[in-house]
Order: structure tokens, then C-alpha cells, then sequence
């Protein structure tokens, strides 16, 4: 797997001036790290199903193709950044260059429902994965809270954890496709930072909820702060 990543897949990203590299991949689970000009891509979601699919395709399995899925294009999408730029130059500069927003609506019906706890009674109000007509990041997965659930169709019982900051957001509405239970913690929303005091426990949502798989997906600079990574530890 490291050598078919590191030697087939990573090329056909450097034109773009991006860079994948194989961290690992143990039972069944790949880790990867993206660089460059990945690493802020506002379409990286489409090379993760790309690269899903090419790893697919060299094993003999086969992934539903892009064109499988309903999609939308959101046009000129500026993002918050512009709401900082206001009244400076920068603020006609974004507003001359915009970029857009690309989604793809899941393949199976996916109900999800935003908490405030990990015990799943503090209810803030139900959501879906993809919100169509919005022209905004908040468009997936309805933005940044401390766990949203989704109950899908895809019918084979496997449950998944994510931890995440908001560089995950977009990423999270692909994995519905393959999981019957998807778990969305955003790292940042819980034990006692933002305003909830609710405490979270990673070892004590497995004993909860017995879960299969677990991915933490957050921007690599991220990392650097001493700070972010605490938020991590604080949640075993």
C-alpha cells in the first residue's frame, strides 16, 4: 500500500502543487498526511473519493463513480475571510475572484441530529450531511458543534468515529455512504472549551457505543500548537 501511495497515487497530484504521503495502514485502516497545496484545498473531499477509488480499483473492488452522486455548485463563494477583509483592499480583491463551492449529495438517506453531550440528551436540532442552495463552508455537515449523529441506509451496521476540527467537515459527509452510524466530534467543543462544560471521553464512547473505526482529521499546522493538541489528549 506505502509503495502504490508513495509511487502512483502522489505524482498525479504535483501538478496541482500538492503532496500525499502514507503515514499507515493497519486493519484495514489508511492513514495519510496531505501537504502542499492539498492541505487547503476547498475540493480536497474530491481527492479523497478519487484517491478511495484508485486504491479500489487496484484491489479488483469497484467505488461509485463521481457522476453517481447528485451535485451542486454553489458560485461565487468568498467565504468568512471576506467578512475580516471589510474595508480594506483585500475585500474588492476577493470579491473580483471568487471560487465556488462543489457538493455532493450522499447516496444513501442519511438523519442526523446535533448534541451538546456525548450522552446524546442535550439536543440542538436535527440536520443533514449536505445543505443544498446554501453558499457556504456551514453547507457541510452544518458546521462546527460538539457531535452530530447520523442514522443512514447503508445497511451493514458498522459505526465510525470522527474527531475533528473544521477541516473535517467537508470530509465527513463522504463517510455516511459507507457507515450505518457516523459519530462527528469537533476536538474544540467540548470539556470546557467554547462555553461546554460537558466533558468528552473517547475510551468511554467506545464502552457506549462499540465502535469499528475511528479517524481524527485536522488541518497538519493545526498540530503545531502545543494547545490543539492537548484537546486531543483531554479526549481519551
Amino acid at each position: 500500500m506505502k509503495e502504490y501511495i508513495e509511487n502512483v497515487l502522489a505524482p498525479k497530484l504535483q501538478g496541482d502543487g500538492g503532496w500525499v504521503e502514507f503515514v499507515s495502514y493497519e486493519n484495514k485502516k489508511l492513514t495519510l498526511i496531505f501537504r502542499g497545496e492539498c492541505s487547503k484545498c476547498l475540493i480536497l473531499n474530491r481527492c479523497v473519493d478519487w484517491i478511495a477509488q484508485q486504491i479500489k480499483e487496484a484491489k479488483g473492488e469497484t467505488a461509485p463513480p463521481l457522476d453517481s452522486y447528485e451535485r451542486q455548485v454553489s458560485e461565487n463563494y468568498v467565504g468568512s475571510f471576506a467578512a475580516k477583509m471589510e474595508g480594506t483592499p483585500g475585500e474588492e480583491i476577493l470579491k473580483d475572484n471568487p471560487d465556488y463551492v462543489e457538493k455532493f449529495m450522499p447516496l444513501v438517506e442519511a438523519n442526523g441530529t446535533i448534541y451538546n453531550d456525548q450522552e446524546r440528551q442535550q439536543v440542538k436540532y436535527e440536520n443533514v450531511p449536505v445543505i443544498k442552495d446554501y453558499n457556504s463552508y456551514i453547507a457541510f455537515i452544518a458546521g462546527d458543534n460538539p457531535m452530530t449523529v447520523y442514522k443512514t441506509s447503508a445497511g451493514n451496521g458498522k459505526k465510525l468515529v470522527i474527531l475533528k476540527e473544521s477541516y473535517g467537515n467537508a470530509f465527513s459527509t463522504w463517510t455516511v455512504n459507507d457507515y450505518s452510524e457516523v459519530y462527528i466530534v469537533d476536538i474544540r467543543r467540548f470539556n470546557g472549551n467554547d462555553g461546554n462544560a460537558n466533558t468528552f471521553s473517547l475510551s468511554s464512547l467506545y464502552q457506549d457505543i462499540h465502535f469499528d473505526d475511528l479517524v481524527i482529521i485536522t488541518y497538519p499546522p493545526m498540530m503545531a500548537y502545543g494547545s490543539m493538541r492537548n484537546l486531543l489528549k483531554n479526549m481519551k
